[in-house]
């Protein structure tokens, strides 16, 4: 379909928009294949990819009936220890005295 687009956001120290709606055609599948044999660099942190995921949406809503988001990573967020989101909430909490964290209060 001619409106359905994919933006690509990456999660690393920082985020950035890699893709910004490109349509969904054989040029995206191929361009999404070149990303997949890049290396893996620098820490995965789901903070900052989740606030340009919402500002991404936010900027674009009127243009979409409807939206999906998939977030994709390789394991554990890099700022799960001890990092507060926008709200001053530490989005992971450690249980106990164990090394084990878990999400909310």
């Amino acid at each position: 379909a001619p409106d359905v687009v994919v933006t690509l956001i990456s999660m690393s120290d920082t985020a950035s928009v890699l893709l910004d709606k490109r349509p969904l055609d054989r040029d995206l599948v191929n361009t999404l294949k070149s990303f997949g044999k890049r290396p893996p660099h620098s820490h995965g942190n789901y903070l900052p990819a989740l606030d340009k995921a919402l500002d991404t949406m936010i900027k674009d809503a009127a243009n979409r009936a409807n939206m999906l988001l998939l977030f994709l990573s390789d394991g554990a967020p890099s700022d799960h220890n001890f990092v507060e989101c926008k709200h001053g909430v530490q989005v992971w909490q450690p249980i106990a005295k164990d090394e084990i964290y878990t999400s909310g209060p």
